[in-house]
């Protein structure tokens, strides 16, 4: 056996690149469509060990981020608001950009290796999940493919979200895979600490699913419940915005809407930019008004929208709610705008930048970024916009506010057939449980989803599909932990990281001075 690890271990470390996407691939596969989420508690062992071996961490990190990010950000080369050859360019910048991050764990990990094996390895889920948390901000913050993620279909496991976010389910993954690298590393000479390693990896597992088991097994539901139809109308980007299908559009939405079961419905939700109008101002808001008149339910669309301010035209991506005799009662403009997509970033400082036209919106980002209420103000629903959904901020935020609901309305018809929209939808799964809140999601094209606090899929229409779903939801009285304190474990992994990071300076700059004493005195 022993004999069989160095063979393993002599051709991971010559033929690193093969290695490096063996590792990318079992992580993949832990992802939506594929939900094979055991596989990542193993697939990074490969990648562990050649930087374990290697002086040039950023390199490997690099590599395996590069490779990992173009599996997971594919889709964006299937654009089908921009041309092939722009969308390609985007998608391949991406993955360089995002590999920068992998890059960093990867020469962080190598600088503590220098001084200490064991203190880089347990570091290293830290350097990991600080860099996720980091990467969730800003411009050009991206929490799509942290490793958390890949948990939505264990739905036990899952539930520890709610207690310190996806960082800490990203944590316990590196460090199971610490662990059984240290378990695999003691196998020919330390039965005892074999032992040990195994044993915190049983540990590791189970608290979790026992916690999950718990809290899948606990009624937290109150006595408000709202039921609402979910209507997905399955038009292409493109062919929506064309003049002649307008009103076939409205019409299939409306048909929609007033299917049989409407007298048993409370609120009726349309996807993002479901009406191929700036709906505010366009006489086809009749249509709408009309709707809610007759039915006599609370009607939640996307549309864009207009203001002007001192002459200049602002454009906003946004939701609007409509109720019987008032018409518009709400407004939500978007906030977290996609870089280059809807916006291009920093043309508010920079005017040169408006000029770039690279097919992207012109959208600006939203102030009125509270909560809807519906119901008379009796209920608050979180709003997101398309992937406004993969923030968990957002979700703090708003439930902190008071939110019982969250509602996602999104268009994710310019990705095509892509692993795209099943990524995307999975991690509205991952907003329900970590907030305990129901999720309502309504794609143009798919997936549309209602899912309940705890992760469970209730209704699903799935990926181009013309239809609608009804679906009752519930509001929990139960406020988890990772919404009193947000996103405080990954703060503490930042402030460890810092610390350990400090600590090696500190040591290696006082090895240098001493060396340089011993040489004087030499002399």
């Amino acid at each position: 056996m022993i004999k069989n690890l160095k063979n393993i271990s002599k051709f991971i470390l010559e033929h690193r690149l093969i290695t490096i996407l063996i590792s990318v691939f079992f992580t993949v596969l832990s992802f939506a469509p594929f939900n094979q989420f055991y596989f990542v508690f193993i697939a990074l062992l490969p990648l562990i060990h050649i930087l374990n071996n290697t002086n040039n961490g950023f390199k490997t990190g690099y590599i395996f981020g590069f490779i990992y990010s173009v599996f997971m950000i594919h889709w964006l080369a299937f654009n089908v608001g921009t041309n092939f050859i722009f969308a390609t360019i985007s998608m391949i910048l991406g993955a360089l950009y995002l590999a920068i991050n992998y890059g960093i764990i990867g020469y962080l990990f190598t600088m503590i290796k220098k001084r200490n094996t064991n203190l880089a390895l347990l570091s290293f889920p830290l350097f990991w999940v600080s860099i996720e948390f980091i990467r969730s901000y800003g411009v050009f913050g991206f929490p799509w493919i942290s490793l958390g993620n890949s948990q939505v279909k264990n739905l036990p496991f899952l539930q520890i979200v709610d207690v310190g976010g996806i960082y800490l389910i990203s944590f316990i993954i590196i460090l199971i895979n610490i662990l059984l690298y240290k378990a695999i590393l003691s196998i020919k000479n330390n039965y005892t600490k074999l032992k040990k390693y195994i044993f915190s990896v049983a540990l590791l597992l189970t608290i979790p699913y026992i916690y999950g088991i718990i809290i899948l097994n606990t009624n937290f539901e109150i006595a408000n419940e709202i039921t609402f139809r979910i209507v997905q109308p399955n038009y292409g980007s493109l062919e929506k915005w064309k003049i002649k299908n307008r009103k076939k559009v409205f019409k299939n939405l409306d048909s929609l809407s007033i299917q049989p079961g409407i007298d048993s419905i409370d609120v009726v939700v349309w996807p993002e930019s479901a009406t191929p109008v700036h709906i505010r101002t366009s006489k086809y808001r009749k249509v709408l008004e009309k709707l809610v008149n007759k039915t006599n339910k609370i009607l939640i669309t996307g549309s864009p929208d207009h203001y002007y301010i001192d002459d200049e035209i602002i454009f906003t991506n946004s939701l609007f709610s409509f109720v019987k005799g008032k018409g518009i009662v709400s407004k939500y403009d978007k906030v977290h705008l996609v870089p280059f997509g809807e916006y291009i970033p920093f043309s508010q400082k920079f005017e040169s930048l408006k000029k770039l036209n690279l097919g992207q919106s012109n959208f600006l980002p939203g102030k009125n970024n509270k909560p809807f209420t519906i119901f008379d103000g009796e209920i608050m629903i979180s709003p997101m916009i398309c992937y406004e959904s993969i923030f968990p901020q957002i979700s703090i935020k708003n439930v902190r506010q008071g939110a019982k609901y969250h509602l996602n309305v999104t268009n994710d018809s310019w990705f095509g057939n892509s692993l795209g929209p099943y990524q995307h939808a999975a991690q509205s799964i991952v907003r329900a449980v970590e907030s305990k809140r129901a999720f309502v999601r309504c794609a143009n094209t798919g997936i549309s989803m209602a899912i309940t606090p705890k992760g469970i899929v209730k209704e699903k229409i799935p990926l181009n599909i013309n239809g609608f779903i009804d679906a009752k939801l519930k509001t929990y009285s139960y406020t988890p932990l990772y919404i009193k304190w947000g996103n405080t474990f990954a703060i503490i992994c930042v402030i460890f990281s810092i610390f350990i990071l400090g600590f090696v300076i500190v040591k290696r700059i006082g090895s240098r001075k001493n060396r340089k004493v011993t040489q004087k005195s030499a002399k």
